[in-house]
């Protein structure tokens, strides 16, 4: 019971924030820039063939906004960040309820799986508001458009579009990026909890998806292990810079579970060490 008011308060803190709201006016923008796009993307003529239904539609949108390294990197990502990084350190509120709760343990998977929870209502409401507000302009099917399947990249595996719906395309996608944005979560909580600064928990996360950016366009000719070390290529369906991808996706998964595990052990040693006492920081 303890535990269960504890991962309330957590996620009210986290959560129940103004900030929250801006989710809201980014996808509307990013809806309008994707659906511009694609417009443009094709000509007149190929959107109105006489007879012809589902030319476009919103999931040309969704996996190209989703797929796209730099939208992913400097927006979905980075506001991801935004409204988290300041989970720690601890309040002096949060400080007594280390000491009600009467484990560290339970205190450290408190905050690990409030992490999770907002990266879980943060990538489904993002995800939810670009399908919606494209779908007014681009339309909506439950099957792939005649664009995508044009051979203009909407940085989807050829794959998926051979053998899967854009639903559980999308339920692949979403899951990679749920179990990313809370490895970078808790990235930037065992940063905080080593430095005391939020901002450095914060700048760590960003110079990790950015150098990611950085080093992807020289993993070529390297083992297929080493081609999926770029967090960025993790994120997004594709190898970026490259439209394709070499590696089952499933590795993806491998990769934040690896991750995620070293993170929740290295914050456990470190919250172990933590010196909490109920004044303010």
């Amino acid at each position: 019971m303890r535990f269960k008011a504890f991962l309330r308060i957590q996620l009210h803190q986290l959560i129940v924030r103004w900030r929250w709201l801006l989710p809201l006016p980014v996808m509307g923008f990013l809806s309008y820039l994707l659906s511009n796009a694609i417009i443009i993307r094709n000509p007149p003529a190929f959107l109105s063939q006489s007879g012809a239904t589902n030319m476009v539609n919103s999931w040309d949108a969704l996996f190209t906004g989703f797929g796209n390294a730099y939208y992913m990197v400097f927006v979905i990502a980075n506001l991801f960040l935004l409204l988290v990084c300041d989970s720690l350190p601890e309040s002096a509120i949060g400080q007594l309820a280390v000491f009600r709760l009467g484990s560290r343990k339970s205190w450290w998977a408190g905050k690990s799986l409030s992490m999770l929870i907002a990266a879980f209502i943060y990538t489904l409401a993002g995800m939810v508001l670009l399908l919606g507000l494209t779908s007014l302009r681009l339309g909506f099917s439950w099957e792939w458009s005649k664009f995508g399947w044009s051979g203009d990249t909407i940085l989807v595996p050829a794959l998926f579009l051979q053998s899967s719906s854009p639903l559980a395309t999308a339920l692949v996608l979403f899951g990679m990026d749920v179990l990313g944005f809370w490895a970078l979560g808790m990235l930037m909580q065992v940063v905080t909890l080593l430095t005391r600064r939020y901002l450095l928990g914060y700048l760590t996360a960003l110079f990790v998806l950015i150098g990611s950016m950085g080093i992807s366009g020289s993993l070529v000719n390297v083992a297929d292990g080493l081609k999926l070390f770029p967090a960025i290529r993790n994120l997004v369906m594709t190898f970026y810079p490259y439209p394709f991808r070499e590696v089952a996706m499933g590795w993806s998964y491998v990769y934040w579970g690896i991750c995620l595990t070293a993170l929740y052990l290295l914050g456990y040693i470190l919250s172990r060490r933590q010196n909490y006492y109920s004044k303010e920081q």
